[in-house]
């Protein structure tokens, strides 16, 4: 029992001197100015408390205010620095691999997997990439605009009637989600998509959270899903597997891919590997989309002018068409005052607070050095909101995005930026377009709690389910 004490004192003795060891190194730097905040919890209360009211960026303008354009934090357990664009934003996004590394809040990678593409780095990263690119990119999402639109006209014909009100978050996220299921695991009955959709809320509900395993906490729900989930998709992979190898299946969806494409290494990923990125992949893929969509219609009410332009575009747009003939890819290359709505949309409302690097060696940057190990926080508040970088940043104006015109470079940042830029950015851009084009040509509708307070647990989302009259 003594030499068990002893080693224990002797461990916690030399833990504190670690510790110790690496303040007194911090001391010894030029830091940013700022507050780690209380032990192990830092400011994560605080910013946790600002994500779900209806005022994020104060989190950010009261500390600048404090510290200047660049300050320190602590969330989540790590401490941080949060930079200032452009120069901050060019420094990360120019330098993924050689000063930073991609980063997420430890609730993340523990809810998401470390399988996931989100938590790779260097050749592994790049080579999942690669085969994600063959499913996402823009030449393969072309396939998928017809089957899109189809599903999305059925659910608009099913759950949007004229003269009702309904609650549009919740039926964006379930039509998209359709779309997703369809798209990654060819699932098409309704009610197991929902099987699929009970579970993934509870993880993303947890992904912005103390990691506390308590019966009582988010986290610990969203790992009670993430088991319920797993399941699921173990019947899924089991079945395709088999059917793949006796070459009865024929289904182009994401989970045929994941199973049958070797990686670099010439390796086939294992079933570890697949659940971990069709996980992170259908939270990309369906929560940032339905966030992003809801937020469009909720901008578009509030500035009907923009309503109408966009509705003129998309009347043109049908009524160049032959009666039944789908919606094809040189229709949405027409929709470009829409990629400018959407992309207003995501300046006044962003669909995620930031973006985390992780410095790999000491960095310096304005004058301050930020330490080996420290994670930089990027943040679209810290330029959507400056009339230095949008004129009248308050205004909701798509026009500021017309072709010839466009941001300061790196201070516009809704998909990230660098070699990490999101990749399934076209797969995005596709199904929102998709669905406005058949919402607008419909409708149109109001807002019937116009001043809804909006939260980010992660994403953007109104509190009360964006509930609009349509007309």
């Amino acid at each position: 029992m003594v030499p068990v004490l002893v080693l224990y004192l002797v461990c916690i003795g030399a833990a504190a001197l670690a510790y110790l060891q690496r303040w007194r190194r911090f001391k010894a730097m030029d830091l940013p100015p700022g507050s780690l905040g209380l032990p192990l919890l830092g400011e994560t209360l605080q910013f946790i408390r600002y994500t779900k009211s209806n005022r994020p960026w104060e989190f950010i303008e009261q500390r600048e205010a404090k510290y200047g354009k660049i300050f320190k934090t602590s969330l989540f357990g790590s401490p941080m620095v949060m930079v200032s664009p452009p120069q901050g934003n060019k420094l990360v996004f120019s330098n993924h691999n050689l000063l930073v590394e991609t980063a997420w809040p430890s609730p993340m990678k523990t809810l998401v997997g470390s399988n996931a593409i989100n938590f790779m780095s260097g050749e592994e990263a790049k080579s999942f990439r690669d085969v994600l690119m063959t499913f996402l990119s823009a030449q393969a999402v072309q396939s998928q605009v017809v089957p899109t639109s189809n599903m999305i006209q059925d659910h608009l014909h099913k759950h949007w009637k004229h003269g009702e009100t309904v609650l549009a978050y919740s039926l964006i996220k379930q039509a998209l989600f359709s779309v997703t299921c369809c798209a990654f695991l060819s699932v098409s009955d309704e009610e197991e998509q929902l099987e699929l959709l009970e579970p993934l809320a509870k993880i993303i509900k947890g992904l912005i959270s103390l990691p506390l395993d308590l019966p009582w906490t988010n986290f610990h729900h969203a790992k009670k899903g993430r088991v319920e989930l797993y399941k699921m998709f173990d019947k899924y992979i089991a079945r395709r597997r088999i059917e793949l190898e006796n070459g009865s299946s024929c289904q182009q969806d994401l989970l045929s891919l994941l199973l049958s494409t070797k990686l670099d290494n010439g390796k086939l990923m294992n079933d570890d590997q697949i659940k971990d990125n069709i996980l992170s992949l259908l939270f990309a893929g369906h929560d940032t989309s339905s966030s992003s969509l809801a937020m469009t219609l909720k901008c578009l009410a509030q500035n009907p002018a923009c309503y109408q332009e966009l509705r003129r575009e998309h009347m043109d747009i049908l009524s160049a068409k032959q009666p039944g003939e789908e919606l094809n890819q040189n229709d949405l290359r027409k929709m470009k005052y829409t990629w400018m709505v959407i992309q207003e949309t995501l300046r006044v409302m962003p669909t995620g607070f930031g973006i985390l690097r992780k410095a790999l060696k000491d960095v310096e940057m304005d004058g301050f050095t930020i330490p080996k190990g420290w994670q930089l926080l990027i943040s679209g508040y810290r330029s959507y909101r400056k009339p230095e970088f949008f004129a009248e940043p308050f205004k909701f104006e798509p026009s500021r995005f017309a072709e010839g015109t466009g941001p300061v470079p790196y201070t516009y940042i809704p998909f990230g930026g660098g070699p990490r830029i999101c990749p399934g950015i076209q797969l995005a851009k596709m199904q929102v377009m998709v669905f406005l084009h058949h919402l607008v040509t419909r409708y149109e509708w109001t807002l019937v709690e116009p001043d809804e307070p909006v939260s980010y647990t992660p994403v953007a989302m109104p509190t009360k389910g964006l509930p609009i009259k349509l007309k």
